[in-house]
């Protein structure tokens, strides 16, 4: 089989394991089921994958690396600060919003309850796609708009706030209004903002919310 092939063969097997796992979670899942919605044999799936743990690990992975590519963003003096610091917390929130993604992430959250190790495994894989926040969080100092002493905590604290009021709630509550979660949005990157913003900081990459 060409390599091509294979790729597209890979891809088949990763969407239908995608959907099985989150509409019956992980250990209800079986191989036969996602063979069945793949569209291939079971021994296909065992010949990429290897097994039900190899093939779930691998779709995690791709949720993950989905959510860090999305993470990748520079510093642009054109926009505002509001803005900007925005789109980073629409990335971390966007698999939450996303009914089908949320039901892979509750598949996700109740392995790692039952396997601590794979949880901390996977939070590190996570906070990979952080870092571009920080490199963000640097060049708005240098760009005079921002006075952050560590930018690793700054980090820290953001995507801390971002976790604490729009990701785990949905999770382990209920989902929020659109409406509430705008709202809480504004106030937490206004804090933040308040926290770490030059005095009298305006204009393009620094404009002041009314």
């Amino acid at each position: 089989m060409s390599e091509d092939r294979q790729s597209a063969k890979r891809g088949v097997i990763l969407a239908g394991a995608t959907e099985v796992f989150r509409e019956e979670g992980f250990a209800n899942a079986s191989m036969d089921r996602i063979a069945e919605v793949a569209g291939v044999s079971k021994r296909t799936i065992y010949n990429h994958f290897g097994s039900k743990d190899a093939l779930f690990e691998t779709v995690v992975e791709m949720l993950i690396s989905a959510v860090i590519a999305s993470k990748q963003i520079a510093w642009n003096p054109e926009l505002t600060m509001e803005s900007q610091l925005r789109a980073f917390a629409k990335v971390k929130t966007s698999i939450v919003d996303d009914s089908k993604w949320l039901s892979l992430v509750k598949v996700v959250m109740g392995i790692a309850i039952q396997q601590p190790e794979r949880a901390e495994e996977t939070m590190k894989k996570s906070r990979e796609g952080e870092a571009a926040l920080e490199r963000w969080l640097i060049d708005a100092e240098r760009a005079g708009k921002l006075r952050v002493a560590d930018p690793k905590i700054a980090c820290q604290l953001f995507w801390g706030m971002v976790a604490g009021t729009l990701f785990w709630p949905p999770i382990f509550e209920a989902p929020q209004p659109a409406e509430t979660r705008e709202r809480l949005l504004d106030e937490l990157i206004a804090t933040f903002l308040d926290r770490y913003r030059v005095d009298g900081a305006c204009g393009a990459g620094g404009a002041q919310t009314p």
